[in-house]
């Protein structure tokens, strides 16, 4: 599974971001079974994993399969081929919207708080990589 495809259906981990204050809120978050209302996180900006940096990358439905050399010299035209190196194909990132880099948590004097985003995220990840899956195999 193409991770552009679940990066397209994955909601931030933050609901708000002050990047002059190298902060993100968070409304609601459970925290060791606790409900923690507007929750403030430091966090750092890393380049974006998805895009490298770039704010674009190319629509999975292009080559979320890859495109091997045999597909590429067979079934691309020589302007398909130009077109899709000079970035006629490319969508903006579906991860980092484009900004190129991407909000990262790090209230590292905060562990259960850290625990409680890092669960969540890998909660979300699950549903979707569930959801994708049961659509393909046609349930």
């Amino acid at each position: 599974m193409d991770h552009r495809y679940i990066q397209r259906r994955m909601t931030p981990w933050f609901d708000s971001i002050n990047k002059s204050k190298s902060s993100a809120t968070i409304n609601e978050l459970e925290v060791d079974g606790d409900i923690k209302e507007f929750v403030i996180v430091s966090c750092r900006f890393d380049v974006c994993p998805t895009c490298e940096g770039k704010g674009t990358h190319v629509n999975p439905n292009i080559d979320a399969q890859g495109i091997t050399a045999e597909e590429w010299d067979r079934d691309w035209s020589r302007e398909e081929q130009v077109d899709y190196i000079s970035g006629v194909f490319d969508v903006s990132c579906y991860k980092c919207k484009g900004i190129r880099v991407v909000p990262v948590p790090s209230n590292y004097n905060c562990p259960d708080i850290l625990k409680a985003i890092e669960e969540r995220e890998e909660t979300k990840l699950y549903s979707i990589r569930e959801e994708i899956n049961e659509r393909e195999m046609g349930y």
